[in-house]
């Protein structure tokens, strides 16, 4: 084994070490130490590989985003019915969290609770997922008639202001995180339908 894949393969572990801890305890309540002890490595070599416990959390936060936009990415692609189109972002979603659950907790707390000192690193950090979301209600907007007056951007637009105020609830802890993905799919149903035109007959 050559110096670099041994260098890949020790990041590797302690960002699997990492994304446990922080998933399960959370920014605040994770620990360094616990990290070492999970992937049987000193903090020195941590530390070698990450100068911070800030920047250990946000590579979690990064690998969590990337992952979920290439899971999603194939949404781009898809055809079919709006609804259909629509139930297959949000199935592609929970199958996602659902075979990576340390996922689905370090996505959690980036959305909805990011710790205070790391907000602006998280949120450019997530800039690709934001992005993604975008494309793909451009692409499901691109088959339907909008009312006169609506564009595509005014729906991703408030599509954006809804879910920003469905965030801003669950923050205040009053429901989890699989009642918070059926509100922004429920959030965007009725906000399409409430923009396409309906056939004339």
């Amino acid at each position: 084994m050559n110096r670099e894949e041994k260098n890949r393969q020790t990041r590797e572990k302690i960002l699997e070490g990492a994304m446990e801890e922080f998933s399960l305890r959370g920014y605040e309540g994770g620990s360094v130490n616990a990290v070492c002890q999970a992937s049987d490595l000193s903090k020195g070599i941590i530390y070698h590989y990450f100068d911070s416990k800030e920047s250990l959390y946000l590579a979690c936060v990064e690998r969590c985003f990337s992952e979920l936009i290439g899971y999603l990415t194939p949404c781009l692609n898809a055809t079919g019915e709006v609804w259909q189109q629509l139930s297959e972002y949000f199935s592609k979603r929970r199958e996602f969290f659902r075979e990576n659950p340390l996922y689905r907790g370090m996505f959690a707390q980036a959305v909805l609770s990011p710790p205070e000192n790391l907000a602006e690193e998280i949120d450019a950090l997530r800039k690709g997922f934001d992005g993604l979301n975008r494309d793909i209600m451009s692409h499901i907007l691109s088959g339907v008639r909008l009312r006169p007056g609506i564009t595509t951007e005014d729906v991703i637009e408030a599509f954006s202001l809804m879910q920003n105020a469905v965030n801003a609830g669950f923050r205040a802890e009053t429901g989890g995180f699989c009642d918070r993905e059926r509100l922004v799919k429920k959030t965007v149903e009725i906000l399409l339908y409430g923009a396409v035109e309906e056939e004339q007959k």
